[in-house]
């Protein structure tokens, strides 16, 4: 994350209607002014999607774990926890909550990645481990104040940010008493049948800590710190596959900046060596950055540091790191601007409806980089362990998102679809409260419409990839925060998956008007001898503002996905509603039905 990087750039320059099904083609015979697109499904296989693609993010900042996930304050504990010795702090409804949109399905595993983050390089994972009630309690050392040796400007902006937040949002930085550690983590990810990605602390940590982090998780009871695991209850290894070395170590923000890629390569390695001589099989992350993110508040090396790094750690990396929010701004009103900060005006949500294709240009980017360095035929992968909207400071605390970013995500996903095959895995950030999918509240949760998109895809996509191609009248965006003005987005965004069988297709179509439908013709190509049959239609839409359109506390469902007749869909045509997100699940046979 980049908590503190708006702050310093600031400092240097100065409810709404119940959803309604969308219209059928019949409700709009005659409306010559409903504008319509074309979807092309070709039923070659482009390639396969990881289920990792759709993983999540857990830290240690704001409502996050703390009285998020993990139980704290006295008043939260009449909420029921899980039965379960390691979990019984976890609040059920927030676990059934994850549980329903991320929950493991026999050889489908998304991935959940913890302790940050920022956080990580701050934390020591051994003060987390044996009896809770042993446990130290200590500041929240980066989120909070703190004696560890910071990076540049470190503590004046902390100071800052911690300072322009209003009381009454909370806290950014609780202090931490290490509840939730090293087996609470990894026994959740067990529970949720789920990929653990642990980072390790690079900032303030030794490379022998780290290793030794490996072989308590992954060592046999015959290791030191495999047997001290088995002490405290786990016998068996977690064999946690995904380990990252440093979070932004090109950021003056964070604990243990590198100016130069050239140290930061040095000391990776060093990491590595140990780490893998624990467990050889492991499967390493390196920090990456997009060449375009250079400021004074980053290396100067920030164009060139992937071509740099990689050469150097060629022998010790699987995966390159790289992180994208959408919605800075270096104004005030990202200081003290409100937790359920979203898009307000039409060019607002024009911008932010725009913006996936930042991504698809980061990966294009980053993965120019690692041909040039590694060459063509690199097993290297990209991972985008954190994207998300991000408005404003107090969302480090809590958020809230509208319809709009629920869009928004669904754009983003079909994005990471098409580009599975180089960043096979990728963290929605963040899980809980903090820029959350869920929201708590004292009396229950809140799952936002960004949630229900994760939901969505987490459940339905399949894991083969189609190519589609979509023809709709574009829209035009002025520049917003930090997203640029653009020509030629398409209103309508479109992404096809089938099954391994061969048995079932998924469309999903993303309508970005703001408020006209668009009747859509489907154009099957390939299919011939098969047939298809359309099944079941899945919308989430809202009648009124689609930024206004909230779930809350005193409206839990106002937007949450619901079905709509099948029949609608007639002659390969559907017209589907303004500012809506469509899954259309087809079923395919090798004969015509009714043969």
């Amino acid at each position: 994350m980049l908590p503190f990087l708006l702050i310093l750039v600031w400092i240097a320059g100065t409810a709404c209607d119940h959803n309604i099904p969308g219209p059928a083609d019949k409700d709009l015979a005659g409306v010559a002014s409903i504008p319509s697109g074309t979807i092309k499904i070709y039923s070659g296989v482009l390639h396969k999607i990881d289920p990792k693609i759709y993983g999540h993010f857990i830290e240690e900042v704001g409502d996050q774990i703390h009285d998020g996930i993990w139980i704290y304050a006295e008043h939260l504990k009449k909420h029921p926890t899980l039965d379960e010795p390691m979990l019984s702090l976890v609040r059920r409804d927030v676990f059934d909550a994850i549980s329903e949109m991320a929950q493991g399905k026999g050889t489908w595993k998304t991935v959940l990645r913890w302790p940050g983050g920022n956080f990580t390089e701050s934390y020591f994972w051994k003060r987390g481990i044996g009896p809770r009630d042993k446990r130290p309690l200590n500041k929240n050392e980066f989120w909070a104040e703190s004696s560890i040796s910071q990076g540049k400007f470190y503590n004046f902006s902390k100071h800052t940010l911690l300072s322009m937040i209003p009381a009454h949002y909370g806290v950014v930085g609780p202090d931490h008493n290490n509840q939730f550690g090293t087996d609470e983590f990894l026994t959740l990810c067990e529970k949720l049948d789920v990929e653990p990605y642990i980072n390790v602390n690079y900032g303030s940590g030794t490379p022998e800590d780290a290793a030794d982090w490996v072989e308590y998780c992954n060592g046999s009871i015959e290791t030191p710190w495999g047997r001290k695991r088995a002490e405290n209850g786990h016998p068996q290894p977690y064999n946690v596959k995904y380990w990252g070395i440093g979070n932004e170590v090109w950021g003056k923000w964070t604990i243990g900046y590198e100016e130069s890629a050239q140290a930061y390569a040095q000391r990776y390695n060093q990491y590595a060596k140990l780490m893998r001589m624990r467990d050889p099989t492991i499967k390493l992350v390196a920090s990456g950055i997009d060449k375009i993110d250079s400021s004074l508040l980053v290396s100067e090396e920030t164009k060139t540091w992937n071509v740099t790094l990689l050469p150097l750690i060629k022998d010790n990396v699987d995966y390159l790191s790289i992180h994208r929010y959408i919605g800075f701004a270096s104004q005030f009103s990202f200081f003290r601007g409100p937790q359920d900060k979203s898009a307000e005006t039409e060019d607002e949500y024009y911008s932010v409806l725009s913006s996936p294709r930042m991504y698809q240009e980061m990966i294009d980017r980053c993965h120019a980089d690692m041909d040039a360095s590694l060459g063509q035929d690199t097993p290297v992968r990209l991972l985008i362990d954190e994207w998300n909207l991000w408005f404003t400071a107090s969302q480090l605390i809590k958020a809230n998102h509208p319809l709009t970013d629920g869009l928004w995500a669904a754009g983003v996903l079909h994005v990471l679809q098409k580009n599975a095959p180089v960043s096979p895995i990728n963290n929605f950030s963040m899980l809980i409260n903090t820029f959350g999918l869920i929201r708590t509240d004292d009396e229950g949760i809140v799952k936002t419409p960004s949630y229900y998109a994760m939901y969505l895809f987490s459940r339905y996509a399949q894991t083969n990839y189609l190519k589609t191609e979509t023809d709709s009248e574009t829209f035009t965006n002025q520049s917003y925060r930090n997203v640029p003005a653009h020509e030629g987005t398409p209103y309508l965004d479109s992404s096809a998956t089938m099954s391994e069988d061969g048995k079932r297709l998924v469309v999903t179509v993303i309508n970005k008007h703001l408020t006209m439908p668009m009747r859509s013709e489907f154009m099957f190509f390939g299919f011939e001898g098969r047939a298809y049959q359309i099944t079941e239609i899945i919308q989430m839409t809202h009648a009124g503002n689609p930024m206004k359109a909230y779930n809350t506390p005193e409206n839990r469902e106002n937007v949450t996905p619901y079905t709509v007749p099948a029949g609608l869909f007639r002659d390969n045509v559907f017209t589907v509603p303004a500012h809506s997100l469509t899954f259309f699940i087809f079923d395919i046979q090798q004969e015509p039905y009714g043969a």
